[in-house]
């Protein structure tokens, strides 16, 4: 029953949209990837952003233009992950792993499901100031900062809370 109560209120923002337009996108994103949980994220405004965090954010160009044309993937559309690391925190990749600060966080691939090589750089690297890492720790496959490193905060759309997520998927 949850699932359906949750679908009709995806339908009735989706409806509403229409009627707020703007004003609507800028409070709530959807999610329907499976890099955080399937469903509608509230911006919380005024929010710093810290770890933990749910964050909406563009990809950097160079990172963007890298992976441009790729099925998973639609430059329109924003990136939600959780902020796993801040200014100081280290990461690296070592032995196909990522790990942040001395934490392992999961596997870190060569390739994408097509075959397509995914960046990587490898050695130590520190969270630059005014930066954060974007990671979707509970997902292996999940193209995140264990891929493209830091992301300056100038990119973050909106920090956000989950006001109602799948917990299965569709």
């Amino acid at each position: 029953m949850w699932p359906l109560v949750g679908i009709g209120i995806v339908i009735l923002l989706w409806l509403c949209n229409f009627t707020f337009g703007a004003k609507l996108q800028k409070q709530y994103y959807f999610n329907l990837t499976n890099s955080v949980p399937i469903g509608i994220y509230k911006v919380v405004p005024g929010s710093t952003v810290g770890i933990g965090e749910y964050v909406v954010f563009d990809l950097p160009d160079r990172i963007a233009n890298q992976i441009e044309g790729r099925s998973w993937y639609d430059r329109n559309i924003p990136l939600i992950k959780r902020v796993e690391g801040l200014p100081g925190d280290q990461f690296e990749i070592r032995n196909y792993g990522f790990f942040i600060n001395d934490s392992y966080i999961g596997p870190v691939f060569q390739a994408d499901t097509a075959g397509l090589p995914l960046p990587q750089d490898h050695g130590v690297h520190t969270v630059r100031p005014g930066r954060f890492l974007p990671v979707a720790a509970d997902i292996p496959n999940s193209f995140d900062g264990r891929y493209y490193g830091d992301v300056a905060t100038s990119q973050i759309r909106a920090i956000v809370k989950p006001i109602w997520v799948l917990k299965e998927g569709f």
